[in-house]
């Protein structure tokens, strides 16, 4: 039985073919223009689940570059202030020490003492750098000076601890006797001696400040960081001149170190360059009325700062070579993730202009048959 057409069937039809024909050409020119496989989700849900997890990788790859540039700007300040530190301590402080301590120039030892004082000055000038806003050797607390100098005991301080705690000794130690106002004030004093060397072993060792430079930066179930998935970017100055004292209670601390035999030289003889020995030494626990006994102790502690200092700096350096090998790779996988987007996102020109041509043509096509469809008009047969 034959389908009899009618003329609306055929203009409905005729007008959803080229519709459906000018959207499709509309599209591929958007392609074209574009140069873009497809501009919403639902064109392709694959390819662009795809480009959403490469793009959000281009974009903490572009964060991580970035804290990589500013950390390696932040370390070649650093090394810089470590070298200068460095250099300073082997040309002038080392001299001055073996000049100090030899006796043909004892003659001069009271203006060697001045030279160690500064140097110990200049050393906490350079740790209390700026990068930018921010102290660099603050560790984790960038705002605030790190190195200080207590107005009433002239203790060099780190974020108000004193550097050289550790050295006050227990009230049993002193043979004090229990419930009495002198042991009680040992035992407080005690107490603070050792909260503040406990704040410093934090201050050197546990206060990290990590950094996401592309190395997975995930934390554990508990919250904790996992320490090889990110850069700690601390730099605490207190790790890099030493802290607290020795067994023997000689100070760790570089800059108390020159301060102490700076003391010494410049109480010596202003003639024959003698050392004092009338008890007008250091008041510290190593110290003894003769200074040149107490010299000797700290010339010994002096050489093993210096090598601490050294090794610090030779850590840093190795950091800082690291950043630069880091930044390099990231830099590449910035390229290859800009390349694997291209690939997912971007159209090949060529096969997009050859669609839109031929989309343009059946356009062009429906149009040429539509004149054959629709029916003249009488404005048509007056026109």
């Amino acid at each position: 039985m034959a389908m009899r057409v009618t003329t609306s069937m055929a203009m409905n039809t005729y007008r959803y073919n080229l519709q459906a024909s000018m959207v499709k050409t509309t599209n591929s020119r958007d392609k074209v223009l574009t140069q873009r496989n497809f501009n919403s989700y639902a064109e392709d849900p694959v390819s662009a689940t795809l480009a959403f997890r490469l793009r959000r990788s281009y974009y903490n790859n572009s964060n991580q570059i970035a804290n990589s540039k500013a950390l390696i700007g932040r370390y070649q300040s650093a090394w810089t202030a470590m070298g200068n530190i460095t250099t300073k301590l082997q040309e002038t402080s080392t001299d001055a020490v073996i000049r100090g301590a030899n006796q043909p120039t004892g003659a001069g030892r009271v203006a060697l003492g001045k030279v160690l004082s500064e140097m110990a000055d200049s050393v906490v000038e350079n740790l209390n750098i700026k990068y930018g806003d921010h102290f660099i050797f603050g560790g984790d607390d960038a705002l605030n000076v790190p190195f200080t100098w207590d107005e009433k005991t002239g203790d060099l301080l780190y974020r108000g601890v004193n550097v050289n705690a550790g050295g006050v000794k227990k009230p049993e130690d002193l043979g004090l006797n229990p419930g009495t106002a002198e042991y009680d004030a040992a035992l407080q004093a005690y107490e603070k001696d050792q909260s503040d060397l406990a704040k410093l072993e934090e201050f050197a060792k546990d206060d990290p400040v990590y950094i996401d430079l592309g190395m997975g930066f995930r934390e554990e179930s508990r919250g904790d960081m996992i320490s090889s998935t990110a850069f700690d970017s601390a730099l605490p100055g207190i790790s890099m001149i030493g802290f607290g004292v020795d067994k023997k209670g000689l100070p760790n601390n570089l800059v108390t170190v020159l301060k102490k035999m700076g003391q010494i030289f410049s109480r010596c003889d202003t003639d024959t360059g003698d050392y004092a020995d009338d008890g007008e030494t250091i008041k510290e626990a190593y110290a003894s009325d003769d200074d040149y006994k107490t010299m000797c102790e700290l010339l010994n502690k002096f050489k093993a700062c210096m090598s601490d200092v050294d090794n610090a700096y030779t850590e840093m350096d190795s950091k800082a070579t690291y950043l630069r090998t880091n930044l390099e790779r990231l830099e590449t996988e910035k390229v290859t993730l800009n390349e694997q987007i291209l690939d997912v996102e971007q159209v090949d020109l060529a096969d997009a202009i050859t669609s839109f041509s031929w989309d343009q043509f059946c356009y062009n096509s429906a149009l040429k048959v539509g004149n054959q469809l629709l029916s003249q008009s009488l404005l048509d047969y007056m026109g």
